[in-house]
């Protein structure tokens, strides 16, 4: 008997435990939950690809895809929602998939644990905003109850042939530009130790409707040192070559010596017609910015300044302690219109050591925009001249003495001109071709010391008017070319930065990248290479992005693979059959102290230096600065 009541306990203890065990199970049962999207659930360890789960479409690049998702509580009791996270897969970018809130104007989640009622739900979006062509996912984690995690992936595809360039790694990106300013940037220079200096026009500053210059340097880090805004009564700026007033000016308005000094070439107004200038030439101490010396240049200063007497300084270099400054002057040496100008000065104290002035082609307006100084004491200039490009070749400049070796003109089409000079050691010159009209093209050349062609390419980006190209670098058997390129499938409204690697040799293309940052109305803007310069395997640029009417918040992309190919380009070069008799001597020229016309202003506070993606305090349309910093192959 007592063996039975034995047995029958423990018989009621097991079903006791049993149904503990089964009641445990059912209240575990009763805390999970469903991920559902669309009205379609998404198991555990399954995927969800956007737009609407059909993994053959494709999302536009830099469009916007929301996606609705909720996590209800199938059970009978509440549910505590510990946290809702997401995990992006390798080379994806951040902002391809956020999650983000379902109010009325969607921002990031926010997530703080949430208890759940029994047949509720907690709703939320996954927003996609694809940058690249491929196909990439992120992992969903939803940890609820007592540590439990349902977990899935979201996939999505974006359009075209985008991929980022693995020539190509970004070290920096910063954005110089104020909320009621526009900068138009001209050029950048390295110095030894890797810090870069830059130039500009500004306008909002001190002039409200004209120009201002600034110029400032970025140490090897990427930090401001300092900027400053030279600013006369006046209009003061480095000219844009183009002559279209798109950008800043030539990217040889800038120049660095042997010491570090820092020379700038420009142009500055006596008055508020804005059509008779002094060329402003100055020497910037590296440490703080604060000019060595000021000079204004004119072919003559007579007591009343007429249209005739006016110079614009256009582009400098700085070799062996010469100081050569390159431009257009009027009439005031001989009846004839503008006229290309070459003016040495002497680094040191700003003197004039020598000016001439040659008239290429008579009864036309002639301009030199670049320059470009070499070891062997030759200096080419290039330019303009009567509406196609110009070449000239200057030998023994750094003598006193300088005499024309020859004058060329290329058939770039009308209205084309050249706007950048490098040179090789071993003499060869590299010009960068900006040839205009109805349509636009990214050319650029090589020729040899004599001016003889030796090759030739043109970009195929796309046919219509942004295409430019701005700056050639040589480095080593490397040479690097920067600009905009309007490429019919990404940004031919504005157009997108472009640079390309080709070999000196032949031109033959290394690699090529763009920068794209969306064609939408909330996305698009210009962007233009406007300066180059290489230490090593790093390379800095300094570039342009004036943004669209309604974007005021996105300055900044991604640098794609190169889609298209160069193409020959063998424009005729003539030569014009001029020599020494035609570099003549400009008798009344003459350097005055520039320091009393202007205000030197500090900009490091006045002005924001920041992180590109972080700048969201613009205006639609609007100019500024842009700097990268590439570690390339």
């Amino acid at each position: 008997m007592c063996a039975f009541k034995i047995a029958k306990c423990k018989a009621a203890l097991v079903a006791f435990c049993m149904a503990v065990f089964m009641l445990q199970g059912f209240l575990i049962f009763a805390q999970n939950i469903e991920v559902r999207s669309q009205g379609k659930v998404i198991a555990d360890g399954g995927s969800w690809f956007i737009p609407m789960n059909s993994g053959s479409s494709k999302v536009a690049l830099f469009s916007e895809q929301r996606e609705p998702f909720s996590i209800s509580n199938v059970g009978d009791s509440p549910l505590t929602i510990k946290s809702v996270s997401l995990k992006l897969d390798a080379g994806v970018m951040q902002e391809e998939f956020t999650l983000q809130n379902t109010e009325l104007k969607p921002g990031p989640l926010a997530f703080k644990e949430t208890t759940v009622e029994s047949k509720k739900s907690f709703d939320f979006y996954i927003r996609y905003y694809p940058v690249q062509s491929k196909e990439v996912g992120a992992t969903v984690t939803v940890v609820y109850g007592a540590g439990k995690k349902h977990e899935f992936t979201v996939k999505g595809k974006g359009r075209d042939s985008a991929v980022f360039s693995e020539n190509v790694n970004l070290s920096l990106h910063r954005v110089f530009g104020g909320q009621k300013t526009d900068e138009m940037i001209t050029g950048i220079v390295l110095d030894k130790s890797g810090n870069t200096y830059f130039v500009g026009q500004v306008t909002g500053v001190k002039d409200k409707f004209a120009y201002d210059i600034f110029y400032g340097k970025i140490t090897s880090g990427g930090s401001l040192a300092w900027a400053k805004l030279w600013a006369g009564p006046y209009r003061d700026y480095t000219r844009d070559p183009g002559q279209n007033d798109e950008t800043g000016g030539s990217a040889n308005a800038i120049a660095v010596d042997e010491q570090g000094f820092v020379y700038i070439a420009g142009a500055v107004s006596p008055g508020s017609s804005n059509n008779n200038y002094a060329a402003l030439i100055l020497k910037i101490n590296p440490a703080d910015g604060v000019p060595v010396w000021e000079k204004m240049w004119r072919p003559d200063w007579p007591s009343s300044l007429l249209a005739k007497h006016s110079a614009e300084g256009y582009a400098l270099d700085v070799k062996g302690g010469h100081v050569y400054v390159v431009g257009t002057t009027g009439a005031a040496i001989e009846n004839s219109d503008a006229l290309v100008f070459l003016l040495s000065l002497k680094a040191g104290d700003g003197s004039i050591e020598y000016q001439r002035y040659v008239d290429p082609t008579p009864k036309t307006n002639d301009r030199a925009y670049c320059v470009k100084a070499d070891a062997a004491g030759n200096v080419y200039i290039g330019g303009l001249a009567a509406k196609i490009s110009l070449l000239i070749k200057f030998r023994d400049a750094a003598t006193n003495n300088p005499k024309v070796a020859w004058v060329k003109t290329l058939e770039t089409g009308w209205g084309s001109n050249i706007n950048c000079l490098d040179t090789d050691a071993a003499g060869n010159v590299y010009a960068s071709i900006d040839r205009r009209g109805a349509q636009t093209y990214f050319s650029f050349l090589k020729l040899d010391a004599d001016g003889n062609l030796v090759w030739g390419k043109t970009y195929n980006g796309g046919s219509n008017k942004n295409n430019n190209c701005n700056v050639v670098k040589v480095a080593g058997d490397a040479l690097y070319i920067g600009g905009r390129t309007g490429q019919s499938w990404y940004d031919a409204q504005m157009g997108d930065a472009k640079l390309i690697k080709v070999s000196t040799a032949d031109g033959k293309e290394l690699w090529s990248a763009f920068y794209f940052c969306g064609k939408g109305p909330d996305e698009l803007a210009e962007h233009r290479v406007k300066g180059l310069a290489v230490q090593g395997n790093t390379l800095y640029l300094i570039g342009q992005v004036y943004t669209g009417n309604n974007n005021g918040v996105r300055y900044w992309g991604y640098w794609y693979k190169g889609v298209s190919s160069l193409s020959a380009y063998s424009p005729q070069v003539k030569d014009l059959g001029l020599g020494e008799a035609d570099g003549k001597a400009i008798p009344a020229g003459a350097v005055k102290d520039a320091s009393a016309a202007r205000e030197l202003v500090d900009l490091k506070d006045l002005i924001p230096f920041q992180d590109a993606a972080a700048k969201k305090d613009g205006h639609g349309p609007d100019g500024e600065m842009i700097f990268w910093k590439l570690e390339v192959k």
